[in-house]
């Protein structure tokens, strides 16, 4: 694991360098949650869309509209 968060924070360094601003946390595991594997999916499926720029995104998103956004997501998909 440290080998890995040494890389993580090589790649934060450079986006930094590179006047990209980017926070690194760790997210416990969820398998076998109900619904989280569908969310992975569709989070990796959004990720990719957005590199082939098949889908624009902002290059700047507050943590309280992550959390604002995720907060919908969950509660939409809860419902």
């Amino acid at each position: 694991m440290p080998d890995l968060y040494n890389r993580l924070k090589n790649v934060q360094d450079s986006l930094l360098d590179l006047n990209i601003s980017a926070c690194i946390i760790w997210i416990s595991g969820h398998q076998g949650i109900t619904f989280n594997e569908c969310a992975d999916k569709l989070a990796k499926q959004m990720a990719y869309d957005i590199f082939k720029g098949r889908v624009s995104a902002p290059s700047i998103v507050s943590f309280a509209s992550a959390v604002k956004v995720a907060a919908e997501i969950a509660m939409k998909s809860w419902q």
